[in-house]
């Protein structure tokens, strides 16, 4: 096989992960190792992004970083959140070939050679590790189930059960970094941009010595802002939903009217006028939430404030 001279970068975001981070490290230059045998590439760097951990997490980084001059780091000034980690890391890649992968090992490293010959062989741009099977809680399962086919029937060709895993060429990459709004969710950028995509599955593995970062909370937050920031689905359902109610309160206003020239004795109560009160209502908070969605992700855009700070940086 004729030697390149091809560098790969692995971007690995570290919030409170000081019990993994060695293991995760070990792992990685591991599978760097295997790929450099094979020829496809003859040099790596793998960057960990210290996402304002409160441990001693930044400290190992360090410590690594003087065993094996692959290993650089950047410390952000507090936690910014994964979304934002990422992109810090991937602003600051080098490579040809750049790897997204989270700290805890759910995503196998042994995977990225796979992937990496995958996105050669076939030409991509872009090859995604999707997830065949999961080991999280039943509860946790339902909620990814549910937003990935949300998500996919609210953006057509969005594929499901498809997170942040992946790997791309440098054009890919540097497409995605043209992207310079604030709300950033980077498998839906991902997939925006186009190029030719392709997927490798897989079964994500248990949790390895770390505790869960990603909260239901979180969860939900991240899921909503990949909602708002693809699709204007909630306006058209505030949009349909309005329609409906006042075609209803005409329905009902022409019921009234039709009784009252008939002379009809209809029993007059407070239930149906409350009832209508409370619905209308509630629809139009419901309006308002949506609406302040959007103006509230317009008003950060206009801001323009940076996405992150770095306090300190090794490499």
């Amino acid at each position: 096989m004729i030697k390149t001279n091809k560098t790969i970068s692995i971007v690995i975001p570290a919030y409170n992960e000081s019990k993994i981070i060695a293991d995760s490290a070990i792992k990685v230059v591991k599978e760097m190792a295997k790929i450099q045998k094979t020829k496809l590439i003859n040099n790596y760097e793998i960057i960990f992004v210290n996402d304002g951990s409160e441990d001693n997490s930044w400290e190992i980084i360090k410590k690594l970083h003087h065993k094996n001059s692959h290993i650089i780091g950047i410390c952000l000034s507090r936690n910014f959140g994964l979304q934002t980690t990422l992109t810090a890391g991937l602003n600051k890649s080098r490579g040809d070939y750049t790897v997204m992968l989270e700290c805890d090992l759910q995503d196998p490293p042994q995977l990225i050679k796979k992937m990496l010959t995958q996105l050669i062989k076939t030409n991509s741009d872009v090859v995604c590790g999707k997830r065949s099977a999961r080991s999280e809680s039943a509860p946790k399962q339902f909620i990814f189930k549910l937003f990935h086919y949300l998500y996919h029937h609210m953006n057509a060709g969005v594929p499901q059960n498809v997170g942040t895993f992946s790997i791309m060429n440098r054009r890919a990459l540097n497409a995605i970094l043209t992207f310079k709004e604030k709300n950033k969710y980077l498998p839906g950028l991902r997939h925006h941009i186009g190029f030719k995509q392709t997927f490798v599955e897989y079964k994500r593995l248990d949790r390895h010595n770390s505790s869960v970062k990603m909260t239901t909370t979180k969860l939900l937050e991240l899921a909503f802002n990949a909602i708002y920031s693809f699709t204007d689905l909630p306006l058209k359902f505030c949009f349909y939903l309005g329609i409906t109610g006042t075609a209803l309160s005409v329905f009902v206003g022409l019921y009234a009217l039709i009784t009252r020239l008939l002379n009809y004795n209809v029993t007059v109560g407070w239930s149906s006028t409350l009832l209508s009160i409370y619905f209308f209502g509630s629809i139009q908070l419901i309006f308002l939430g949506v609406i302040g969605q959007y103006v509230y992700k317009v008003f950060t855009e206009v801001q323009n404030r940076p996405s992150y700070f770095i306090s300190d940086e090794i490499s």
